[in-house]
């Protein structure tokens, strides 16, 4: 069963919170606020790596999607937000499931368009018409990051 991933609100927008939904038949979806965004940026800043952090919160994001929501994940295809990243955000996810003993699915990457459930999953989040799953918070998030992505020794 191949389930679908897309994203409302872009990580990199800190004056909205993001929204990131799983669904095949059922949906799943979780969130960052703006306010954890902006903490997030601030941290990131001070390791000078630009915009790679967008890409890390990104895969973050999708792996606390994954192994979270209440379904068995074993095929996934995540909307392609950030084209041209797939590569290094599948190796960052690869990363994350190592370092956390975890298995990880087939990640493929496809545009998902506008009429999928899983938009409207995450859509309806965004637009706060139904609550999150699950919101995380900066401390979940950074507990996922190393003290390199972060600028520190």
């Amino acid at each position: 069963m191949i389930y679908k991933i897309d994203q409302s609100g872009k990580v990199e927008d800190i004056g909205k919170d993001t929204v990131l939904a799983i669904s095949n038949g059922q949906s799943f979806a979780i969130k960052i606020t703006a306010r954890t965004k902006i903490a997030l940026k601030q941290m990131f800043g001070k390791s000078n790596r630009g915009k790679v952090y967008v890409y890390k919160i990104f895969s973050i994001l999708i792996y606390l999607l994954i192994t979270n929501c209440c379904f068995k994940v074993r095929e996934v295809i995540v909307d392609e937000e950030y084209s041209g990243q797939d590569r290094l955000i599948k190796d960052m996810l690869s990363q994350l499931f190592t370092n956390n003993r975890k298995e990880m699915p087939e990640i493929y990457f496809a545009r998902i368009g506008n009429r999928p459930k899983v938009h409207y999953a995450a859509y309806n989040v965004f637009t706060r018409k139904i609550k999150a799953n699950r919101v995380f918070s900066l401390r979940e998030i950074m507990n996922l990051t190393t003290k390199k992505d972060r600028g520190l020794k």
